[in-house]
């Protein structure tokens, strides 16, 4: 079953969602402001999206602007096409599915970071010094709202 993206049976967020997820944030630059730059690039499952949207941010914080599909190319020459062509490729949104898919990105971030603390702390399950320290990372990762979600 999926849910807001999310495959409830590989406990994932697919790459096509994570892809359009990046192509939302290219086509509103407003959106990218509110919620695109508390995004990490480790949010991301490939090393090419994790690599492209480095890319993004690096480029909007230098030049205050959102890149064009030819800038993408130049900027990601060690990036498989086919991953630039498709995260360009999806249609530009309505202003009436903005609200949504900000929303989406949201509870992907929440559900990356904590799916993350949850793995780096499976080793540490039958220590029970460590419970503490796993209970409040799970906690610090559920929670994160306004500020760069790192994972």
């Amino acid at each position: 079953m999926v849910v807001n993206g999310w495959i409830e049976e590989s406990m994932n967020f697919p790459i096509s969602f994570q892809k359009e997820i990046i192509s939302s944030l290219l086509s509103n630059k407003k959106m990218f402001i509110n919620i695109g730059l508390m995004l990490s690039p480790k949010c991301f499952d490939t090393t090419d999206l994790q690599i492209f949207y480095k890319n993004i941010i690096d480029y909007f914080n230098k030049y205050n602007d959102l890149p064009t599909y030819e800038t993408s190319l130049q900027l990601n020459e060690n990036i498989n096409k086919e991953v630039i062509d498709d995260i360009y490729g999806t249609s530009i949104l309505s202003p009436a599915t903005v609200q949504h898919v900000e929303n989406t990105v949201k509870n992907f971030i929440q559900c990356q970071s904590l799916k993350k603390a949850i793995l780096e702390s499976i080793d540490n399950l039958g220590n029970i010094e460590k419970h503490n320290e796993i209970k409040n990372k799970i906690a610090k990762n559920s929670f994160k709202k306004s500020r760069t979600i790192s994972t």
